[in-house]
């Protein structure tokens, strides 16, 4: 639910005429933060514990929301009543069954994200128990996957 409303903002955010460049920024700033965040959290514990690494983390997130503090959207208009939810989501069913390539879309990130996405969780203990590694390692594996 956080991804699509965030990037629903980026039209927004940027207006027409930028949202190529936005959109570019956007998937940029997200794969860096997939390979320096681990980086500088496996240097954080190693350096500091995992205590230090949940505080840091939490500390961040008070920047991130001072920075949506500071976020001016422009005024809309008054949307017209919309449908009841339940309808709505009907209505995305029927269109996804009804057109093929958002069907097969659809159908290939859910087997993705069903049968790959948990190796994520999986990593910490790989990572300790069968190759051996420590934070700095554990680290260096999540910024790699963050690299591609």
């Amino acid at each position: 639910f956080e991804i699509p409303a965030r990037q629903s903002l980026v039209i927004d955010l940027a207006g027409r005429e930028d949202l190529q460049a936005a959109i570019a920024l956007n998937s940029s700033g997200f794969n860096l933060a997939r390979i320096v965040g681990p980086a500088l959290g496996a240097a954080v514990i190693a350096g500091l514990g995992i205590a230090w690494c949940f505080g840091l983390n939490a500390l961040s997130y008070l920047f991130v929301l001072g920075g949506l503090f500071l976020v001016r959207l422009p005024e809309r208009p008054p949307a017209a009543p919309a449908a009841p939810a339940l309808a709505g989501l009907a209505e995305g069913f029927r269109y996804m069954w009804h057109t093929p390539e958002v069907r097969t879309l659809l159908g290939v990130t859910l087997v993705s994200a069903v049968c790959g996405t948990p190796y994520l969780t999986l990593m910490p203990v790989v990572a300790r128990d069968l190759l051996g590694l420590g934070p700095d390692g554990y680290g260096g594996m999540l910024a790699a996957v963050g690299i591609g």
